[in-house]
């Protein structure tokens, strides 16, 4: 490890050299929106809309080329800026990528992200570090939000999928300082449209193989010329990918979910508006609670179900928020509160027990922020405070010949203050710190029961009571420079924490911490063809959060040191008005320096995973795209290819053979035509062309050498889509 960091460190002098190569470039360019002439009240009124989109010459004032690329506006520090002048590692993906990428859940987006990792379990990895437990045991070390709400159990994100959505938003690095929860890896966010003062919908429809039916439509209108209504809705639903074995299981890993979502925005002045947004989403298909398949020795997984009973699967995910924006002297003064509830009831049967399996669980959080954003001449700053709770109850009952039923009930509280300036010391160089203080509080009661044949509860077998407080402060330091109108350097120092937490077991694990240091690199060249952006960045982990199975329970547990150092290239090039190329490249070396896991009381359960690769970080990833634009008639026909690649990578900590998922590629290819009035658009697509099978998420059940089960991507689907404007 220590010979590496030469290394490292001539990786960033030659990125600083290559840099100030283009000072030619000239002046400042990369101020924030409000040293170009928008304040910031102006720009934090309302979330972007497609109009916010600019070319990068339109952004400098002069006629933008015919082949420039579209600037995307980005809200990933808390106020409205280009993409290209936030200094921070951050990746935007539009909701027409989107749709022409497959992304029917935040599950696909990972396709398009450096170094990020989803699985349908609800587990996000990104740059090697991500929390195995979805459940309520552990917080997710990438924070999930929806339109900045944080959302605590991902699965209730996952189960909504992706619908009139206008961006989703992946900030890489520790998160604190501008963020209500903090975080360690980093937050994805997902940005739906605002009611716009306007009358217009949509309306599209999807079939494809599997008996793929999808439909989702949007209606915008205008109430009156202060009050605008938006509701969106989407149905998804598909047969399994994987077949059963049993004849009574129908094929498992199918989707059916419902989803709609209403929102209501009042706007009496330029001052004040209020935004009222209402969602709802069942869910009850055969997911990945039973997509789970078994693994070989060495790790080849079959496309074939390890359950053998009929499931059950009833998710619903419900939730409300209020967001107020009031225009105050220097800034804006946000207020944003929010209700989610998450209900799960499940059955299913594994091959490895051959018993059922019942699990039902009540998740409802409640948080409130109030937040104020604002510029004071050279200094712009973001502060805030964040109060989050958490009550979770869980009701899982396996027969294990008289055991066991766990009830458990967990209570959690954070709560922190937070801010972050920067101060800008010439036309050219800026300077930015930030701080943070949270406060953690957890509680776990309940524990182990006995357990009769009709699943009747016994008496107390195991009790189950632990508490957890913690506190910690946090920190930001980063400087950023203009090397000229559409060149910027920038340089990060943080920190992050994530609080411990209690097992059913009644042990309580540890905080993880994180100190990383990040250095970025984005341009624009060619007149605005070409964007390139690098980043290079290197993780110490304290404390590191794993998961680990044993008998009849899950549970966490904290690795010594570990450590994540990589570099990530991202950008796009159009060469002509009708060709664009688009790529991201991520290399990492991502290990455990310090980690010997006690499992037991004698010397075989003592066991030393130092050295071992960290699970889901491949050391290598790459997403490449090539698309052209025909004209056919009076209309367009985009044709685009895509493929991306992933090295081999361990799945589990522990590095044993059956967790190593072998390198692989998944290429799609789509076909959209448009004509000319644009009301309506017609898309053919394949996708997964390779057909692999390719693990997702991986679960030891019963000891390293047997009872190994995954989950596993989807096949090759094939598709048309049919999207009508009005």
């Amino acid at each position: 490890m220590k010979q590496r960091s030469p290394r490292l460190g001539a990786t960033l002098i030659s990125c600083g050299l290559l840099g100030a190569a283009f000072a030619a470039h000239g002046a400042d360019g990369s101020e924030s929106l409000s040293a170009q002439g928008v304040t910031a009240q102006e720009a934090l009124q309302q979330q972007p809309t497609p109009s916010d989109s600019l070319t990068g010459a339109q952004a400098g004032g002069q006629a933008a080329p015919a082949a420039a690329i579209a600037e995307v506006v980005v809200t990933a520090q808390r106020r409205k800026q280009s993409l290209q002048k936030a200094a921070v590692a951050v990746t935007a993906v539009g909701e027409g990528q989107l749709i022409q990428q497959g992304a029917r859940s935040v599950v696909d987006v990972a396709a398009m992200v450096p170094s990020l990792q989803i699985s349908q379990t609800g587990q996000i990895a990104l740059r090697g570090v991500g929390t195995p437990s979805t459940s309520e045991n552990a917080d997710p070390t990438v924070a999930p939000h929806v339109d900045g709400i944080y959302i605590a159990r991902p699965v209730a994100m996952l189960g909504a999928g992706l619908f009139d959505v206008e961006r989703v938003e992946v900030l890489r690095g520790p998160q604190g300082t501008l963020y209500g929860r903090n975080a360690t890896a980093g937050s994805m966010n997902i940005i739906t449209r605002q009611p716009e003062f306007a009358t217009e919908g949509s309306l599209a429809t999807e079939f494809g193989n599997y008996d793929l039916k999808l439909l989702s439509g949007m209606a915008n209108v205008a109430l009156s010329d202060v009050l605008a209504l938006r509701v969106a809705a989407q149905t998804n639903s598909h047969s399994g990918y994987i077949a059963s074995g049993n004849i009574r299981t129908p094929a498992t890993d199918s989707a059916d979910t419902a989803s709609a979502r209403v929102s209501l925005l009042y706007k009496p002045s330029r001052d004040w508006s209020a935004l009222v947004r209402i969602d709802s989403t069942r869910d009850t298909g055969n997911s990945y609670q039973y997509g789970t398949v078994p693994v070989a020795a060495d790790g080849k997984a079959l496309r074939a179900s390890a359950a053998i009973l009929p499931a059950w699967n009833d998710g619903r995910y419900n939730g409300a928020s209020l967001e107020m924006n009031w225009l105050l002297g220097p800034g804006n003064l946000t207020y944003v509160g929010a209700r989610r509830r998450t209900a799960t009831d499940q059955l299913t049967q594994l091959v490895a027990y051959d018993i059922p399996l019942r699990s039902k669980s009540t998740d409802v959080t409640d948080q409130q922020e109030l937040r104020y954003v604002g510029d004071l001449g050279k200094f712009n700053f973001v502060t805030g405070l964040f109060y989050f709770k958490e009550e979770n109850t869980v009701d899982f009952r396996a027969n294990f010949g008289g055991c066991c039923a766990y009830e458990n009930q967990v209570d959690n509280k954070s709560f922190a203050l937070y801010g972050q300036g920067t101060y800008r010391l010439t036309d050219r160089l800026r300077t930015t710190l930030g701080l943070r203080r949270t406060h953690d509080k957890k509680s776990r009661t309940g524990g182990g029961f006995a357990l009769d044949g009709d699943f009747n509860i016994g008496g107390s077998i195991s009790p189950s009571d632990s508490f957890g407080d913690w506190r910690r402060t946090n920190y930001k330091v980063g400087v950023e420079f203009d090397v000229g109108n559409n060149s910027m350097l920038f340089a990060n120092l943080s920190t992050g924490y994530k609080a411990g937490g209690a097992n059913d077991n009644s042990t309580v694990y540890d905080p993880e911490s994180i100190k990383a240091w990040e250095l970025g690199w984005k341009n624009r060249f060619l007149d605005n063809r070409l964007t390139l952006n690098l980043d290079v960045f290197n993780y110490d982990y304290s404390a590191l959060q794993l998961q680990r199975y044993m008998v009849g329970t899950v549970v966490t547990l904290n690795a010594g040191k570990a450590y994540s150092r990589g570099i990530e290239l991202e950008g796009s090039y159009r060469p002509t008005a009708d060709d664009q190329f688009d790529f991201s490249v991520g290399a990492m070396r991502a290990r455990y320096s310090d980690f010997v896991e006690v499992a037991g009381n004698t010397a075989a359960d003592v066991r030393d995973y130092s050295g071992n690769r960290l699970a889901k970080a491949p050391p290598v990833t790459v997403n490449l795209g090539y698309q052209h634009v025909f004209t056919v008639g009076t209309g367009t026909l985009t044709a685009r290819a895509q493929t991306h690649y992933e090295a081999a990578k361990y799945m589990d900590y522990s590095n044993i053979a059956s967790s190593r998922q072998r390198a692989y590629t998944r290429s799609d290819v789509v076909l959209t035509y448009a004509p000319a009035d644009a009301r309506w658009k017609l898309m053919a697509y394949a996708r997964n062309l390779e057909n692999k099978v390719v693990m997702t998420d991986f679960f030891v059940t019963n000891g390293a050498a047997h009872g190994v089960l995954a989950n596993i991507a989807a096949p090759l689907t094939t598709g048309l889509r049919l999207d009508v404007f009005f």
